[in-house]
C-alpha cells in the first residue's frame, strides 16, 4: 500500500500489487496527436509509436522516434546525491 489512496485502488482493481511486482517490462502502443511533437521533432500531428517500459531500470524506448528508421532510447546510467552544498555520491549504473 502507499500513501496515494487512488493509485491504491488502480493496482487493486487491476490484479494487485503482488501481481504488479512480478511486470518487469510494459509494451505499449501509443497514439499520440496534438502539436507537441510536432513542434519538439517536426513529426506529423498524429503518430503512432510502440513504447517500452522496463519497470526495474529507467529505460524507455519509442519507436519509431524520432522519425522512421530510428528509436528513441532513454535511460539513465549515472546517479547523484545531493546536498544543497554538494555532490556527495557518484553512482554508475
Amino acid at each position: 500500500m502507499t500513501n496515494v489512496p487512488l493509485l491504491d485502488e488502480v493496482v487493486a482493481a487491476h490484479g494487485g500489487a503482488e501481481r504488479w511486482a512480478r511486470v518487469r517490462r510494459l509494451e505499449l502502443q501509443v497514439r499520440i496527436g496534438g502539436n507537441i511533437l510536432a513542434l519538439r521533432f517536426k513529426s506529423p500531428r498524429n503518430r503512432s509509436l510502440e513504447v517500452t517500459v522496463d519497470t526495474r531500470r529507467v529505460h524507455v524506448s519509442l519507436d519509431p522516434f524520432p522519425r522512421r528508421g530510428m528509436r528513441g532510447i532513454f535511460f539513465v546510467t549515472v546517479h547523484e546525491a545531493r546536498t544543497t552544498a554538494k555532490l556527495t555520491k557518484n553512482l554508475t549504473a
